[in-house]
């Protein structure tokens, strides 16, 4: 072989493929040329500067978030393209500008400290929400930080977790957005609604998707990452360098714990609210604004033996009228004295008055020879009735739309009206907290599960962790609906099955530590069986074979 020759055991040059190319010039322009940064940061600024100058008298917070949306593209390179201390200053230029940006637009939003429609006022409800959003939008902050307090076979395992994650969360949520616009994409051609609506149309109802698809995503990367390193005995390097099992999972657990914190951050209000709106939102695509959460409503009042009949309830019942609304008021005889029939109604908080629209009131005499009288008016107003505008609409409330702030509200005007107990609303409030550590619960399930250490083969472990996950589900849906007739104490229903799976799974996690089978810690043993459990089996095998004579 000449010097000129090509070395023999190199490849022959191949045809680069369109993918890599590409691949090739983002990483060229975005991580290698030094201009792009200036350039974004000088571009994302003058963007800003102009936007105050346009609106001089606008709020700081508004301020705040449009100076970091347009600087977030050359942020985004210099997070990309730093390490250490300069790092973290550059996240903390975009995530706490942020925090205070929701922080002064939450304080400013007059529904956190007043009744809307006769409702108990919680402001405590909304400051634990003001400061929950933002210590969400803070956290990746702390999380960057304490990364760099972790070893590099902690963040590769991370890695390994991460990434199978979020794919599980990409795919899944494609999957029900084309569900979703295979069932809504005829309402969109008809009513023509701009992509600033669809757009936010389906951003409102993203925590809510997160909120379902969250456990099972979790499930399925924690299988998938552990059974690949069981796979290619990377776990048993881990634990032969001297690491324990729980040690070695810790990166994981923690992963957990944040992932249930975000779950919560978004269960508190937004995603209920979301699932909740997704109708109302169709409805305003459409030339008809008024939307309804309910119709065809029946209210009785025994104390002042009065019945509202109505046509149909808003769903912003704190700002529009309840509409084809029929009022009829008996005495202590059951005779009717008093009939109202009109278009819609309204409530005044501040003196408690009710308006009707394009009335029909009628007047009955007890005197049989004299007929009812009636007058139309176009507006009619009863200034004594004490019904409040939530007391007659408050059984059409769904609690499987309320946040937090919204089932505290309810449960304490039920109270205060002496109303009985709901035990759905306060299941509801309860499944609140407790259902993002689910989570969790299934991470300790899927740990020891995914784990292999020996020849056996980590499908049944799969298996089983499917099968348990759905239990979770069932065990779940079937607590919540006893405590939501009354069988189970709302607190019960709601953590039981977290409590269950949680020490099921310390159970695993216990015996997979000391590589010992699930099946033979539930085996009776008796002087018939000879074979040690698998410890003391290796152990055995690891003994040199001594000579026989």
């Amino acid at each position: 072989m000449t010097v000129s020759d090509p070395p023999e055991n190199d490849p022959p040059p191949g045809k680069q493929s369109f993918r890599e190319a590409v691949r090739d010039a983002a990483r060229n322009v975005l991580l290698q040329n030094r201009w792009i940064i200036p350039l974004a940061l000088v571009l994302g600024g003058g963007a800003a500067a102009a936007a105050y100058a346009n609106s001089p008298g606008q709020e700081l917070g508004p301020q705040l978030l449009q100076t970091v949306l347009l600087l977030l593209p050359g942020l985004l390179l210099i997070l990309l393209r730093t390490e250490g201390r300069w790092q973290l200053l550059t996240a903390s230029l975009i995530f706490v500008p942020l925090a205070v940006a929701w922080m002064l637009h939450d304080l400013n939003s007059s529904s956190v400290t007043s009744s809307q429609f006769g409702e108990v006022p919680v402001p405590e409800a909304f400051t634990i929400r003001r400061y929950l959003v933002a210590a969400g939008i803070f956290s990746p902050l702390l999380v960057l930080g304490a990364l760099r307090w972790t070893t590099i076979l902690d963040r590769y395992l991370l890695r390994e977790f991460i990434f199978p994650f979020l794919f599980c969360l990409v795919a899944f949520f494609a999957i029900w957005l084309i569900f979703d616009l295979n069932d809504n994409l005829s309402d969109f051609r008809e009513h023509s609604p701009s992509w600033a609506d669809i757009l936010h149309f389906y951003v409102v109802q993203i925590p809510h998707i997160f909120t379902k698809i969250a456990e099972a995503a979790v499930l399925i990367a924690t299988v998938y990452a552990l059974s690949r390193l069981s796979r290619s005995n990377e776990f048993i390097a881990i634990l032969g360098s001297g690491r324990s099992l729980g040690r070695t999972l810790l990166p994981l657990f923690l992963c957990g714990a944040y992932i249930s914190f975000l779950y919560l951050v978004f269960n508190y209000q937004w995603a209920p609210l979301g699932e909740g709106k997704k109708e109302f939102l169709l409805d305003q695509f459409s030339d008809d604004q008024k939307t309804a959460i309910a119709t065809k409503h029946l209210y009785i009042n025994e104390r002042d033996r009065r019945s509202w009949y109505i046509g149909e309830i808003p769903y912003t019942l704190d700002s529009e009228e309840l509409r084809i609304v029929d009022v009829q008021e008996q005495d202590a005889q059951n005779r009717r004295t008093k009939a109202i029939q009109a278009e819609s109604a309204t409530w005044d908080i501040e003196t408690g008055r009710w308006s009707f629209y394009r009335a029909e009131v009628t007047q009955f005499s007890q005197d049989e020879a004299v007929g009812p009288v009636s007058k139309f008016k176009d507006w009619h107003h009863e200034t004594d009735w004490r019904e409040s505008r939530w007391q007659v609409v408050n059984q059409r409330i769904e609690p499987d739309y309320l946040g937090v702030p919204g089932l505290i509200s309810y449960v304490k005007t039920v109270k205060r009206d002496g109303l009985p107990q709901p035990h759905a609303y306060l299941t509801n409030l309860q499944h609140r907290w407790a259902a993002p550590w689910g989570c969790l619960a299934i991470l300790f399930i899927a740990a020891p599960l995914g784990i292999s250490l020996s020849r056996r083969g980590i499908l049944g472990g799969v298996a089983t962790a499917i099968f348990l996950f759905g239990a979770i589900l069932f065990l779940t849906e079937l607590f919540l609906a006893l405590g939501k007739s009354g069988h189970l104490a709302p607190a019960v229903a709601a953590w039981l099955a977290n409590a269950i799976f949680l020490t099921l799974g310390g159970v695993f996690l216990y015996l997979r530590a000391r590589n010992r089978s699930f099946s033979l810690s539930f085996r009776r043993t008796n002087g018939s069986s000879t074979r040690p459990p698998d410890d003391q089996h290796n152990n055995l095998a690891q003994q040199p074979q001594q000579d026989v004579p």
